[in-house]
């Protein structure tokens, strides 16, 4: 973080300020993309289900998309706890 060179408290605080909400806003743009990350995973799972099941594919090409999927989760889950904590800096500030 790079703070002005100062010592006036209120150009600290509105550089801190600024930092946080451009933070907020950079995880929310990845906070969006996770989401359609695992959507998109989701839909790769639902057609390699439906193969498997109507193709004679093996049931098994299924647990790619599935540990994919949970391995997004929790990447996911991390980001979003992330988020809340900047954000609750920005209202702190």
């Amino acid at each position: 973080m790079r703070v002005p060179v100062t010592n006036d408290p209120s150009e600290i605080y509105a550089a801190r300020l600024e930092q946080r909400r451009r933070e907020v806003s950079e995880l929310d743009a990845s906070n969006a993309r996770f989401a359609y990350a695992r959507l998109a995973i989701f839909i790769i799972a639902a057609v390699v289900v439906w193969l498997a099941l109507s193709n004679g594919f093996s049931i098994l090409w299924v647990l790619a998309p599935v540990a994919a999927f949970v391995a997004l989760m929790m990447a996911h889950e991390r980001l979003t706890r992330r988020l809340e904590r900047r954000r609750r800096a920005v209202k702190h500030f």
